[in-house]
């Protein structure tokens, strides 16, 4: 992949698994600790100052304690390299085998897929590939958010200076591109 990822965002606050909380439901009771997800917690006060954005963030990695080798794909994925994420979506995006099934459960999203995936390591966690990742959110998000993402898979790396989507393109262009709708 021609991105340089030097890894994945880190998670924005602690966070805390029940394990090294005594008692987590009191400290929710006293407003010291918020619920990330079943099992996993972070201060309370820290987690209402994050932006929205970074507060998914922080949801996605809240889930990687779970299931640490899940493939993560559209806003999860986005949130994890550094894509635009708008608002809290609320629901981690997790890929699943072609053969699985579909599900919303916990508030992670399984998805199935067809063809082929490309799926990257960035540090220690699997997620998308760069482009993919810009495609699923352009086919299912409202059209400005897809635009964004795409906008921002496509900027110029700072090693390279080539957007991924050139580098992804490049062979098409050599060998003449696909016709356009005119048929040139």
């Amino acid at each position: 992949m021609p991105l340089q990822l030097t890894g994945p965002r880190p998670a924005p606050i602690p966070l805390l698994r029940t394990a090294e909380v005594p008692h987590p439901e009191r400290a929710i009771a006293r407003g010291e600790l918020a619920r990330i997800r079943p099992g996993v917690y972070a201060p309370a006060e820290a987690w209402h100052d994050l932006a929205p954005w970074d507060r998914y963030l922080a949801r996605v990695h809240a889930v990687t304690l779970g299931y640490p080798d899940a493939v993560f794909s559209h806003e999860s994925a986005a949130a994890l390299v550094g894509l635009p994420v708008f608002g809290d979506p609320m629901v981690v995006h997790v890929l699943q085998h072609p053969l699985g099934r579909s599900r919303l459960a916990s508030g992670i999203r399984v998805h199935t897929h067809r063809g082929e995936r490309e799926i990257l390591e960035v540090g220690g966690l699997l997620v998308t590939g760069i482009l993919d990742t810009a495609v699923d959110l352009a086919r299912s998000r409202h059209r400005a958010i897809g635009l964004s993402v795409a906008d921002a898979a496509c900027a110029p790396t700072p090693r390279s200076g080539l957007p991924p989507c050139a580098r992804a393109t490049s062979s098409a262009s050599v060998s003449g591109g696909a016709p356009s709708r005119d048929g040139r």
